[in-house]
């Protein structure tokens, strides 16, 4: 283990869950205005 970490952020869903979750949870959508980090 080196301690290196590579950071690829959340992976995307099929477009036809994303319409079907939009749907079903408020504010779904906004997980793809969320950059991957990790805090310092």
């Amino acid at each position: 283990m080196q301690g290196k970490m590579s950071i690829v952020g959340p992976r995307p869903h099929a477009v036809a869950h994303n319409e079907q979750y939009r749907k079903l949870v408020e504010g779904y959508m906004l997980r793809h205005k969320v950059r991957p980090m990790i805090p310092d």
